[in-house]
């Protein structure tokens, strides 16, 4: 039979066995990553107590994906942002109460106009933006224009009457350029949409 002699002992090289060990390692340590994160969103998708909608903090989160997303796979990515016109009036004329119901029937508009991988999320007091992810400023256009006749064409209740309002509205499409976090992406948003106010509002502008 064979002796000793004819077998070959080859020496266990200890950084193969490490180099699967951490990759192993780095695997379950992305899909935690991912769980963590899914669960912190959770929590932040604290919504907005008035309107049901996401709130900022979860805005900045996603923004933050989505922007990451787009670069990665050169996928579009694009904003919406709407503000009802005149809004400061409208507070002092309606009072508090009244003011808060007619931001949460636009809202509940904005809402139903959504597709599922869209977000509404309610920026300031009369503000929501709108995250459109994988599309184009051409398919922002037709969202934003959507929201805006919708908005115009609604008769919102307000106690015992009946009150018509309008929104300006803000597109930005996120270009190479701009932060990772999404700020020049909003602010550019909003310019679009205090143009759009200052120029008599009711009417849809882009930021590029």
């Amino acid at each position: 039979g064979a002796s000793n002699e004819d077998i070959l002992f080859k020496p266990v090289e200890a950084n193969e066995l490490l180099s699967r060990v951490k990759s192993v390692l780095k695997e379950k340590a992305l899909r935690d990553e991912l769980r963590r994160k899914e669960a912190q969103l959770k929590e932040l998708s604290l919504t907005d107590a008035l309107t049901e909608l996401k709130s900022s903090r979860y805005l900045d989160e996603f923004m933050q994906i989505g922007i990451r997303q787009a670069k990665r796979y050169s996928v579009p990515f694009s904003l919406v942002i709407m503000e009802i016109d005149h809004h400061q009036e409208l507070l002092k004329s309606l009072g508090q109460d009244a003011f808060d119901k007619v931001v949460s029937q636009v809202a509940q508009i904005v809402a139903k106009q959504m597709r599922e991988s869209d977000i509404v999320v309610r920026t300031n007091t009369s503000e929501f933006t709108v995250v459109l992810t994988c599309t184009t400023k051409e398919g922002a256009i037709e969202v934003a224009e959507r929201l805006r006749t919708s908005v115009a064409a609604s008769v919102l209740a307000v106690g015992s009457e009946s009150k018509a309002v309008t929104v300006s509205v803000g597109i930005c499409q996120f270009a190479k350029h701009m932060d990772d976090e999404g700020k020049l992406l909003m602010s550019h948003g909003r310019a679009a949409v205090e143009h759009a106010h200052s120029s008599g509002g009711n009417m849809t502008l882009m930021a590029e």
